[in-house]
């Protein structure tokens, strides 16, 4: 039992770790949307360098972007497999867990 509510102390951190991730890209994300219709906007008005300066910044936040998503991936199998190894018993550790 104790094992189990290791498991579940664990799996809350890795929650609340992937939680905050999640809110991390959330917020990059919404800030990469107002600065990609910024930069749109511009386009549109014919200005040149604006668009060589839009590329480059989109190829920057696209791999920063993709590196926020593998890390949250991971943290997710983890979780994955921190609830595959606490089976079916531990639900109420867990959930007594989540409650405090």
């Amino acid at each position: 039992m104790v094992a189990q509510q290791d498991y579940a102390h664990q799996a809350v951190i890795q929650l609340k770790t992937a939680a905050s991730m999640i809110e991390r890209l959330e917020k990059f994300c919404s800030r990469y949307i107002a600065d990609y219709e910024k930069e749109k906007q511009e386009l549109q008005q014919g200005l040149t360098s604006a668009r060589d300066i839009a590329t480059k910044d989109w190829c920057s936040r696209h791999a920063q972007v993709s590196q926020e998503c593998a890390a949250i991936e991971c943290r997710l199998k983890n979780i994955d497999q921190l609830f595959s190894d606490l089976g079916p018993s531990a639900g109420a550790a867990l959930h007594s867990e989540l409650e405090q």
